[in-house]
Order: C-alpha cells, then sequence, then structure tokens
C-alpha cells in the first residue's frame, strides 16, 4: 500500500516500524524508499471484516548508509582485521545459547 510519509523527512530510504494501527489491523516493518513523500509497505488484516480508515502519516527511521562491514580506508586498524571478525562483532549475541555462542 502507498503511505504518505512524514512531512520534511530528509530520508530517501529508512525503516517503517510495524504497529498496530487498529485492533486486528497491523503495518508491516519494512525498509522503504521515500518516493514524492510516499513510501510503499504492506499491511495485514487478521479480522474477517473489511476495514476503511483513514491513511496514516508514516513516521520513516533514517538508517546509517555507511556500512561498517566495510572498513575504513583511514583506519589501518580496521585493515587488520578479517570480514568475518568484522562480522562477528557487529553480530548480537546475547540471546543466543552456549552451544550456539560456541558454534560461532
Amino acid at each position: 500500500m502507498r503511505l504518505p510519509a512524514e512531512t520534511g523527512s530528509t530520508a530517501v530510504e529508512g525503516l517503517v516500524d510495524g504497529k498496530e494501527l487498529l485492533p486486528g489491523l497491523y503495518l508491516a516493518g519494512s525498509l522503504v524508499k521515500v518516493l514524492n513523500e510516499c513510501v510503499i509497505t504492506s499491511a495485514l488484516n487478521t479480522t474477517e471484516k473489511e476495514v476503511n480508515m483513514p491513511e496514516p502519516i508514516v513516521m520513516i527511521i533514517e538508517v546509517d548508509t555507511w556500512d561498517r562491514l566495510i572498513p575504513d580506508p583511514k583506519s589501518p586498524a580496521e585493515w587488520d582485521k578479517s570480514r568475518y571478525e568484522r562480522v562477528l562483532n557487529k553480530l548480537r549475541r546475547d540471546h543466543l545459547i552456549s552451544e550456539e555462542k560456541t558454534s560461532l
């Protein structure tokens, strides 16, 4: 569905935070591109009823486009690490059980 983005948003690409718009009607969390102050995303109706609602204005969460997995050429210390080490440092591991942590 095409929805208007927050007015004045400077983000060209960003995230739409998933949330419940009405009981049983959910806006999908997604990565979007802002074009003509609108974004294309999805909504899910979990009820058996057809729902008419006013279009919500979507808030865009700006994402950092600088890929930190690519080393900074001005920082020689970053070039010393392998890509595997850089990816591993970026991973969130607190939710893993011990066997999963050791397999990494």
